[in-house]
């Protein structure tokens, strides 16, 4: 179940959401939100319930953990092309934010037959918190159910 601002829909879903909470909040005040979302499954909360903060954290934590995943995969296409230059832009702006993060990960998991597996592991570790926060079953959607 989602209020329509969580997960992969962000951007897809949150817009026609805003625009009916637009429409009925001023003339029903606390209408449900599964008159509001209908086929998409609502929510048994009513929007005069609902967290104020809710929607922003679950667009800040679905948005930051897929740039962060986005970054993690083009460190591992960078570590295929070992000719690319990573002082110069666009890739500084991958290198400089995920090095610190993969340097410690290459202390504790040292590369496995001169591959870097480290941010692979960091692919799989937001990818687990993403499903923990913004899932299917997340905290925040769960939240947003109760």
């Amino acid at each position: 179940m989602s209020l329509g601002f969580v997960g992969s829909g962000v951007l897809g879903r949150s817009r026609p959401f805003a625009r009916a909470l637009r429409k009925t909040r001023g003339r029903t005040g606390a209408m449900s939100t599964r008159s509001l979302m209908g086929d998409l499954g609502g929510a048994s909360m009513t929007l005069a319930e609902a967290p104020v903060w809710l929607p922003v954290a679950t667009a800040f934590c679905s948005i930051g953990l897929n740039i962060f995943n986005v970054m993690m995969v083009t460190r591992i296409i960078l570590s295929w092309y070992p000719q690319v230059d990573v002082t110069k832009a666009p890739w500084i702006y991958v290198v400089v934010p995920t090095e610190p993060l993969l340097k410690g990960t290459r202390k504790v998991v040292p590369p496995v037959g001169g591959v870097d597996i480290s941010p692979v592991i960091w692919v799989f570790f937001a990818s687990f918190v993403q499903e923990l926060t913004v899932g299917a079953q997340g905290v925040l959607i769960l939240i947003a159910d109760k």
